[in-house]
């Protein structure tokens, strides 16, 4: 290459100049090459000094170049957007051959990062003759992601019309790898306050039910079923729905689960849903974005996204709205959920226990309930048999209740009547343990002695016996009775002695009320 004494001017302010936006010169990507020389024609003596001041101007910019190929990459482009240029680095850092960029559309890096209005502003800045600088994300030939620095620099000629576009770029994919994994740090540690702060509130503001020692009073055959599925299911991870009902203690028997379970080391989260309003359902158990109605100021995260990783307890889940039940049942078949307000979904791992004291399968039927989310609900179904079928446990819970109020008030009642202890085995208890365990706290407060006085029962509510047919009535007494000999039918102490009739007859009558035999009740229990 051939470099003229105004070439070489133009070169000088081109490096040395920071007023200049843009370069009217030739192709300064060849500086360096080993045939560059001088031609002065003028043979004036100071032709020589000029000559060696060229000559150390090339070497400098020789230097120049090598350190920007080690240090950058560097690419051109014609005014049509094809390759013209790149250096080494340029072809290390993209992984393409000198030979597939030649000629080639400068977008074949392009990752599809950026929107089109990041080019747009680009392109109106050197496309007014002016040096664009900005960071950009690439796509290597293999795939892989790289950002550069990018500085621009528009050539342009001598009418002012773009003639290149010179590209100078730093590799910056270290830093910004460094800032994405800040960047998700930061959103994982705010995430991580807000659960923080959603389960210290929730600790705060739930108001828990005191049990003996946590654990479920009873020896019953009834209860000890209970027991024993709870057993079952508490390492199984699954869904469970829990029915029975009003006060038979539901959400004991769910806690008995968690307790039980592997995800025993964080809170279980409880949420009445028929305690809230059903506008707010939603809200509570999905959270909200900030404006997502009207009074919603803050963002705020739902019971299910506090309960990551634990135990989220439905009670009453029978009262929620045909709405909500479809994002419910999103949430159990695919652990994910939108807040309300929001696109985002958001992941979660949340064993769900639920419970009502309705008949779903009723509900499901007067298409009040939804049926797929009730068959994802009853994967292991636990029914709390109601108190008045569990008799023999009144006693036991009678004296731990009575034990319990009495530390509470700091009296020493030890004891109960025979005539009292009848008269709460015949009441029906249509509250259940629940209105057993508030009419023992009744009578510790009326009672001064040691001997528990009774408070007086009549004054519960109490259902009107549904009128039932003989058969049904039959039924009934000799399913009581089969439970109470643990389904063993014949021999001393079996039910066909307690009813006072012979096995073969009794076998029969089974058989006509559609009650099955132990073998076939163990294959249902399957």
């Amino acid at each position: 290459m051939a470099l003229t004494g105004l070439t070489v001017k133009t070169l000088l302010n081109t490096f040395i100049s920071d007023k200049s936006s843009a370069l009217k010169a030739p192709n300064l990507l060849d500086v360096g090459d080993e045939q560059t020389s001088l031609e002065i024609g003028d043979p004036l003596p100071q032709n020589a000094e000029l000559r060696r001041t060229c000559d150390l101007l090339l070497d400098e910019l020789k230097e120049f170049r090598m350190a920007m190929d080690f240090h950058a990459s560097v690419s051109a482009s014609d005014a049509e957007g094809k390759i013209i240029y790149a250096n080494d680095r340029f072809c290390e850092i993209s992984k393409y051959s000198r030979e597939d960029l030649l000629g080639r559309d400068h977008r074949i890096v392009n990752s599809g990062y950026h929107d089109r209005n990041f080019f747009q502003q680009m392109w109106a800045t050197i496309g007014r003759g002016e040096i664009w600088k900005g960071e950009v994300r690439n796509r290597a030939r293999d795939g892989s992601i790289f950002w550069e620095e990018t500085t621009i620099v528009p050539l342009l000629n001598e009418d002012g019309g773009p003639r290149q576009y010179l590209s100078i770029r730093t590799d910056i994919t270290q830093r910004k790898l460094a800032e994405e994994a800040l960047t998700q740090s930061q959103s994982e540690i705010k995430e991580l306050k807000q659960r923080l702060l959603a389960e210290s509130q929730y600790l705060k503001s739930e108001i828990k039910t005191i049990h003996r020692h946590g654990e479920i009073i009873g020896a019953s055959p009834g209860i000890k079923r209970v027991l024993h599925q709870v057993e079952q299911v508490a390492p199984a991870d699954c869904t469970v729905l829990i029915t029975g009902e009003t006060g038979t203690g539901k959400e004991l028997v769910a806690q008995e689960i968690h307790r039980l379970s592997p995800r025993k080391d964080k809170m279980m989260l409880l949420v009445n849903c028929a305690a809230l309003p059903s506008a707010l359902v939603e809200n509570e158990l999905f959270g909200r974005e900030r404006g997502a109605y009207t009074g919603a100021l803050t963002s705020q995260i739902g019971r299910f996204q506090a309960a990551d990783n634990s135990t989220i307890f439905l009670d009453e889940v029978s009262e929620v709205s045909m709405e909500v039940q479809a994002k419910l049942l999103r949430v159990l078949q695919q652990g994910e959920f939108q807040r309300l307000g929001s696109s985002k979904t958001h992941k979660v791992n949340v064993r769900v226990l639920a419970a009502t004291n309705r008949d779903l399968a009723e509900d499901v039927r007067r298409g009040k309930f939804r049926e797929d989310l009730y068959y994802r609900l009853k994967v292991f179904p636990i029914a709390i048999p109601p108190l008045r079928e569990r008799l023999e446990d009144i006693p036991r819970m009678v004296f731990a209740f009575m034990e319990e109020f009495s530390m509470r008030m700091g009296k020493k009642i030890t004891k109960i009547s025979h005539k009292a202890m009848e008269a709460l085995e015949r009441h029906p208890w249509p509250g259940n343990v629940r209105e057993l365990r508030n009419v023992i706290e009744h009578s510790v407060i009326l009672t001064a002695g040691d001997t528990l006085k009774l408070s007086f029962l009549g004054d519960s509510p109490t259902r009107e016996p549904q009128p039932v047919t003989l058969a049904e009535a039959e039924r009934e007494h000799i399913l009581k009775t089969l439970e109470t000999t643990h389904w063993r039918i014949k021999g001393r102490h079996g039910a066909a002695e307690r009813l006072d009739m012979e096995p073969s007859t009794l076998y029969s009558r089974m058989q006509k009320l559609g009650i099955p035999n132990r073998r076939q009740k163990e294959e249902q229990d399957i």
